[in-house]
């Protein structure tokens, strides 16, 4: 029941911010993603073959 909550507390933040502010979340985790990719590259290819 927490969870539910939580997920639609974050949908409504999100229906408030400005496109801009989505477009710099958007640059943020996908830089992560690269920087997580060459940290431990093994790891990420294993999970993307289970999905």
């Amino acid at each position: 029941m927490y969870l539910i909550f939580v997920r639609l507390g974050d949908w409504l933040v999100l229906l408030g911010r400005s496109s801009a502010s989505k477009d710099v979340e958007l640059l943020v985790l996908q830089y992560e993603v690269a920087v997580l990719r060459r940290t431990n590259p093994v790891r990420f290819q294993n999970a993307a073959l289970r999905s």
